[in-house]
């Protein structure tokens, strides 16, 4: 670029700038200093963006030297971008707000699981991700144990946590009111969705009667939305700045002290029994593995706190997810009640019964693949040398990730991928039992809604089962449809389910979209 396209570059910015705000630029500085000091941050940017160079094609055009820049201008055809650059090159750099990520398509999938975590590591990438110091905690990156009591526990212990969960779920969904009325009634859908999600899973956390504490509930909530929000923030602001950025926005502390005082009793309890391996559950698990100077209360609920991010988010937006397309596709409800009354008849509300709903299993599944969480997942940052099979040898800081939307969306990996087809995975059979052949928490480089890998989501046994409860308990007895208001204006055939977000690689339900729900007219005994 040389001075002159620059120096356009930069009237084109002044210029497109709000008349409010050059005004009000003009009363304090003239446009000529304006000019100069964006000349000079965009010079910055050129430079780092030279020196950090990767030689494969970089989304963004002429303003590709800024990630932010290239962020914003990436938001109205996000899903679009995704889906063109991975059709077109099997590597490329794409805007992530804060930086810059390396993406590969899935034939390189398998060189990063292969790279050990001392060359590609996923808790790098993870940490500057979630930010994890100033939303977490430092303790939390340093000794990340609460990994094994997911990975062994809850994972192994799904038929023992099931009678709890479910009974959480139809005690929180049988008195809310507004679900049990003959009439429709508003749900404003994703606070909703937190909620439950929330009980269900802290049901398993600490129990009743905590999990049901409207205080415990807030804090939990408010801890798994303000982590991704906080990061956010961080994320926006250079590497150097990153650590003051964090001390004065994190509320880490503030938040655990709260919750520390709710949880003593429960925490006290089981720390006194630490040892005694009868009727252990998840807290004793959790002490069981705890370093000795994290065995107090202040540290437990802070792990606790940590569990409830991974268990909340990511369980709610799918959740949330699939309301809306059972909402907007209401001819799959029939076939899937059939099957779940048939099942529950057989076996019962039980962890084997939701294991042989194959209709379910895949309307689930289908959701994730269709608006998975986000275009990209399989983070790794770069700390040694590494170089790919085609010969690209990604600097070290340099962040790896796989393409998981376009993933999905590729015609190679799925017939009419555009297509929402709620019983896609039925079609490939069921084995003799009855199991489904596809489920929700399969993984493999054509499908990566909980990642892939040795560094797959380690919840998404426990999730899954979860989600399966909630939404096969919602589907039996409630119905679903759509405000008037929204659905109106539509086409004859045409149907409505809210637009999704995009920013930089992040791809989320509408949050303040809303349904109308009533108690199943066609009653069913099997609650």
């Amino acid at each position: 670029m040389n001075a002159t396209t620059l120096s356009n570059l930069i009237s084109q910015i002044v210029e497109n700038l709000p008349e409010n705000v050059r005004h009000s630029l003009s009363k304090v500085t003239t446009v000529r200093a304006v000019q100069v000091g964006l000349g000079l941050v965009i010079v910055g940017q050129f430079y780092r963006s030279w020196k950090n160079r990767v030689p494969v094609p970089r989304y963004g055009g002429i303003v590709s030297f800024s990630v932010l820049l290239s962020t914003i201008r990436m938001i109205r055809r996000g899903p679009t971008v995704w889906s063109e650059y991975y059709s077109k090159y099997p590597m490329a750099m794409m805007p992530n707000g804060s930086r810059w990520l390396l993406v590969v398509r899935d034939e390189f999938v398998d060189e990063v699981n292969r790279a050990p975590d001392s060359v590609l590591s996923f808790a790098s990438a993870t940490e500057e991700t979630i930010q994890i110091p100033y939303t977490l905690g430092a303790q939390v990156a340093d000794n990340e144990y609460h990994h094994i009591v997911i990975r062994n526990y809850m994972t192994r212990h799904l038929h023992s946590i099931f009678p709890e969960v479910y009974d959480e779920v139809r005690h929180t969904l049988e008195n809310d009111i507004t679900l049990n009325t003959n009439e429709w009634k508003e749900l404003h859908v994703f606070p909703w969705v937190l909620d439950v999600v929330a009980k269900a899973s802290n049901r398993v956390f600490v129990g009743t009667p905590l999990c049901r504490n409207p205080e415990w509930l807030s804090i939990v909530i408010d801890g798994a939305t303000s982590v991704v929000k906080t990061a956010a923030i961080i994320n926006m602001f250079p590497v150097n700045l990153r650590s003051i950025v964090g001390w004065l926005v994190s509320t880490k502390d503030a938040r655990n002290r709260q919750a520390s005082v709710l949880a003593k009793d429960v925490i006290e309890a089981h720390l006194n029994k630490v040892g005694k391996a009868e009727n252990a559950d998840f807290l004793d698990s959790l002490l069981s593995v705890a370093p000795q100077e994290e065995l107090n209360v202040e540290d437990i609920t802070r792990r606790i706190i940590t569990v409830n991010f991974a268990a909340i988010h990511t369980s709610s937006l799918n959740l949330t997810h699939a309301l809306y397309w059972i909402t907007a596709r209401p001819e799959y409800v029939e076939p899937m009640r059939e099957e779940i009354e048939a099942v529950i008849t057989e076996m019962g509300w039980s962890k084997n019964a939701i294991s042989h709903m194959p209709k379910v299993e895949s309307f689930m599944k289908e959701c994730m693949r269709v608006v998975p969480l986000g275009s990209i997942s399989m983070a790794r940052r770069v700390i040694k040398p590494f170089t790919f099979s085609n010969g690209i040898s990604p600097p070290i800081g340099t962040i790896i990730a796989a393409h998981v939307y376009a993933t999905h969306m590729d015609e190679a990996h799925y017939a009419n991928p555009g297509t929402f087809d709620g019983f896609r995975f039925v079609k490939s059979g069921a084995d003799v039992e009855g199991k489904p052949k596809e489920t929700m928490y399969s993984t493999s480089a054509s499908y990566m809604a909980f990642s892939h890998g040795r560094h797959a989501c380690p919840g998404r046994f426990f999730a899954s089962m979860e989600l399966k409860i909630i939404f096969a308990y919602l589907v039996l007895n409630y119905d679903f449809t759509w405000p008037s208001e929204v659905t109106r204006n539509l086409k004859p055939g045409e149907k409505y389910r809210p637009k999704d977000m995009w920013f930089g690689s992040t791809f989320v339900p509408d949050p303040e979209a809303k349904i109308l729900v009533r108690k199943r007219q066609a009653e069913s005994s099997f609650a």
